[in-house]
């Protein structure tokens, strides 16, 4: 058997021994071998949430010649590499984490605590502990298959970035980000997508092999991994491995670091293109989603276009259904627009190397009707890409979800937005990895949500005909007062919440866009 290195001392690393803290203010950046700010510091190392986590994959360190080849194991002597490659993908693809047809329960807003957490994943990660063939062949799959799945730019991630490696983090090229439409038009993906650095990535970069702190407080805490371009470092094609000179200074820093040390060398893995997106809006992620089903104002319906939205409540800031019925028609009669500005449409054409885009829509059963009106004007959808010659279709299909079970809650949308990461203790749980190192065990799903999730009943189709973040705004989207409300036939808040409770039922389409040449 062949074992990675787990939690045992390891003469590479002596500074394992010391016991790390879930947060250091000291500690600023590690390399996580020589080098750690701490070393400055009259505290020590003893209290270093990074100083000797691995930063490079066990495979770097391998000789490949001494690995035994397998002669006699028919996974290698019988079956071909196409057919191996195709198993480690069954394996090593997680298809249970974050199922369609549930609730999101790391995002705030759903009930988010103790005893109300995530299925856990499906992931074989034990296949890579078989042997050292089978290890050096997939150790990369686990991150490339499946996605960093992000609810929202002020929750926290799966896998949590603190708890990757750098190598780890570059790569991952695939997000499932699952936000309101009120975010989506306002610039949250647009956020979330430029930590990413796409150009850069498509350029050629590296993620640089050292850990950086994580500070309290900030908008957006995701600033764990440093993207150095490959052109700064290497000349020529950049590889995995490649030995490259570490930067002096910190991009998380204000001041010139430059003093402390030297730029050391050291091994890299080249951060991976972003190729698949997957956007999710929920049910009450929809800027109209407590308006009544039954109404038959276009305002007050559900309403989704890549062309329109700016984020803002009204009725002419946001798009309607009678606005995207409208340029649905105007598609099919030819009229497709070129480009996108200023909207969602025109972040979505910022990623070059994008070959999926998927769109995962959920509403209530009595919303049934309106969510088909929205997946239909979807199939007309056209992503050119920027600086390319090609473009993101609907591929033909759709694929039909409906479950039960889940629970919808009433609560202010500027709480979700304006949450303060420095009080969710349950967050701050993921800093506790002194004693849970992920090294090379590929560990990518958080021991703290492995508990499964209750479900219900679910529908599942796919057909060729197939047929939100938005939530109102300062949550009283679509009731603009009680007055208005009874002139357009809409009920009052309690009456409201009666409709949503007796929705047991709740659709989910899903459609999917693929890369073309124009």
């Amino acid at each position: 058997m062949f074992n990675l290195p787990g939690r045992t001392q390891t003469k590479a690393h002596p500074m394992n021994q010391y016991p790390r803290v879930k947060f250091n203010h000291h500690c600023r950046e590690s390399d996580g071998v020589n080098f750690c700010d701490c070393q400055l510091n009259v505290r020590g190392i003893n209290s270093c949430m990074h100083y000797g986590r691995y930063v490079e994959p066990l495979a770097f360190s391998l000789d490949v010649h001494s690995v035994v080849k397998q002669d006699k194991c028919p996974l290698f002597s019988t079956i071909p590499k196409e057919i191996r490659d195709m198993i480690y993908e069954f394996a090593l693809t997680d298809c249970t984490s974050n199922p369609a047809n549930s609730d999101n329960k790391t995002r705030r807003g759903y009930g988010r605590d103790r005893n109300n957490r995530t299925p856990s994943s499906d992931i074989a990660f034990s296949l890579l502990r078989t042997c050292a063939a089978v290890y050096l062949e997939a150790y990369r799959l686990p991150l490339l298959l499946n996605p960093l799945i992000s609810s929202d730019i002020h929750d926290g991630t799966r896998p949590k970035l603190g708890s990757l490696a750098p190598w780890q983090f570059a790569l991952i090229q695939s997000l499932e980000v699952e936000l309101q439409q009120a975010g989506l038009e306002r610039g949250a993906l647009r956020e979330i997508l430029e930590e990413w650095q796409a150009n850069e990535r498509h350029a050629g970069a590296y993620v640089a092999p050292r850990f950086y702190q994580q500070y309290k407080g900030t908008l957006c805490p995701t600033k764990y991994f440093e993207i150095v371009k490959a052109s700064e470092l290497v000349d020529g094609k950049c590889r995995d491995g490649d030995q490259v000179t570490l930067p002096d200074k910190s991009s998380l820093c204000f001041y010139d670091q430059s003093f402390l040390r030297v730029g050391l060398p050291a091994r890299a893995m080249v951060a991976r293109p972003l190729t698949r997106l997957t956007l999710r809006l929920s049910r009450t992620d929809w800027w109209t989603w407590t308006d009544d089903p039954n109404c038959t104002d276009g305002a007050r319906q559900l309403g989704l276009d890549p062309a329109c939205g700016t984020g803002w409540a009204d009725a002419a800031s946001r798009p309607t259904a009678t606005q995207m019925l409208e340029l649905a028609a105007q598609r099919r009669e030819g009229n497709s627009i070129m480009r996108y500005t200023s909207t969602w449409g025109a972040e979505i054409a910022q990623l070059p190397d994008l070959k999926q885009l998927e769109l995962v829509l959920e509403t209530f059963g009595d919303k049934k009707h309106q969510l088909e009106t929205v997946v239909d004007c979807a199939k007309t959808w056209r992503f050119p890409l920027d600086d390319t010659n090609c473009e993101l279709v609907w591929d033909g299909l759709v694929e039909t979800q409906n479950w039960s079970g889940g629970r919808t809650e009433f609560f202010s949308r500027d709480e979700a937005h304006n949450y303060d990461d420095s009080e969710d203790e349950w967050e701050d749980e993921e800093e506790e990895q002194g004693d849970e190192e992920m090294s090379d065990g590929e560990q990518i799903n958080d021991e703290d949500e492995e508990a499964a999730v209750s479900g219900g009943s679910e529908e599942v189709e796919e057909d060729g005909e197939g047929d939100g973040e938005g939530d109102g705004d300062d949550g009283d989207s679509g009731m603009e007062n009680d007055e208005e409300n009874e002139e357009d036939g809409e009920e009052t808040e309690g009456g409201i919440e009666d409709w949503v409770k007796r929705n047991k039922i709740f659709e989910v389409r899903i459609i999917r866009f693929k890369r073309t040449r124009v």
